[in-house]
């Protein structure tokens, strides 16, 4: 027996939570006892960005899936900062996840912009 999962997209402008856009998706079709619908895939979250954020010089904070890696190939004008959500090993300790890291970002003419990156905002909504 297959399940089929709903997936959201979300996009909100930080600091104007009345800016929230969402996005149905359609996930894969996954076996019963998967326990979700699994990552939001490329060709998914692609057209979306492409029609909000390209050429806006915004920055986009993501976390740390593979699906995200080397989004300026695709967005014009774009920074891109993320933030890892699950546990690491480094030197054989473990490390708890950083749901929301500071980011320092130069943009023209040495003018560096700070930033904190991280995807709770989102996460609020639900």
């Amino acid at each position: 027996m297959v399940l089929r999962w709903e997936q959201w997209l979300g996009v909100v402008e930080r600091g104007y939570p009345e800016s929230l856009c969402l996005f149905r998706l359609r996930p894969r079709l996954t076996k019963r006892r998967a326990p979700g619908p699994g990552p939001i895939r490329k060709e998914q979250w692609i057209p979306v960005a492409k029609r909000l954020l390209n050429n806006r010089g915004v920055a986009l904070h993501t976390d740390g899936a593979q699906s995200y890696k080397d989004p300026e190939r695709y967005l014009r004008r774009g920074l891109h900062d993320y933030t890892k959500h699950s546990s690491t090993l480094v030197n054989g300790v473990q490390v708890r996840p950083k749901f929301v890291e500071l980011w320092e970002h130069t943009v023209g003419m040495g003018i560096v912009v700070r930033c904190k990156s991280g995807t709770q905002i989102i996460d609020r909504f639900w």
